[in-house]
């Protein structure tokens, strides 16, 4: 039996995960590099349910233009 999903503790998870990130940033830019974002969105698609390979391709695609 599949457990319902809650928006609402999704919505909690992935703030509380940005909020740590920045954080981290902010007392050890050090441990920060260039690929930590990508890096953050991948577990975040995974935390979701994605599988590691779609997740790691979406995470590391280029955003698109704003024109």
């Amino acid at each position: 039996m599949r457990t319902p999903l809650h928006r609402h503790v999704a919505l909690a998870g992935a703030g509380g995960s940005l909020l740590g990130f920045l954080q981290l940033w902010l007392e050890h830019p050090d441990l920060v590099t260039e690929d930590s974002p990508d890096e953050l969105a991948e577990q975040l698609l995974r935390m979701f349910g994605m599988g590691h390979e779609e997740a790691r391709a979406i995470a590391r695609r280029p955003l698109p233009d704003r024109a």
